[in-house]
């Protein structure tokens, strides 16, 4: 007799509904400390985006065709928690929101998801990804700069 494997992974299908945005927008896509795309944003919605040519580290939208707003929505979405009934209510209390809405998610947890090294930042700013993920710790998890790694082993309970 053979023994199956149950996969452990659950994926969410990502919407790219539409949710209010501040036009124009002008959003930076890095990696690390590695800028990889400037997408703009125009107050018809019309998306523009130039890439770093400089880099092998892949782009989370296409390359291949001129994006658009849904794109955009698209991205956003995936790079924020879902709007789960059960866990919403508590993810958006830690970051001191009312309502669910993916771009002031972004605004305040850079779009850093775990195990990822992708985030976002407004174009302009001079903020690093070193400072970004110490906000989104302290944010998230509650651990302060200084807790460092041991901070997040304790909140996982590693330590």
């Amino acid at each position: 007799m053979s023994r199956g494997i149950i996969k452990a992974h659950t994926y969410f299908p990502v919407s790219s509904e539409p949710f209010d945005l501040p036009l124009p927008l002008k959003l930076e896509l890095l990696c690390a400390n590695t800028l990889l795309c400037v997408y703009s944003v125009a107050k018809d919605k019309i998306v523009d985006y130039s890439y770093n040519t400089n880099t092998e580290i892949p782009l989370l939208t296409p390359t291949d065709r001129p994006l658009d707003i849904n794109d955009i929505y698209f991205l956003i979405r995936s790079r924020v928690f879902p709007n789960n009934p059960y866990t919403a209510p508590a993810e958006l209390a830690k970051l001191g929101l009312s309502e669910y809405n993916p771009y002031r998610i972004l605004e305040k947890t850079f779009g850093i998801m775990p195990m990822s090294a992708y985030w976002f930042r407004k174009s302009g700013d001079d903020i690093s990804y070193e400072t970004a993920l110490a906000r989104y710790n302290e944010i998230m998890f509650g651990v302060k700069p200084e807790q460092g790694e041991s901070g997040i082993e304790d909140f996982l309970g590693m330590n």
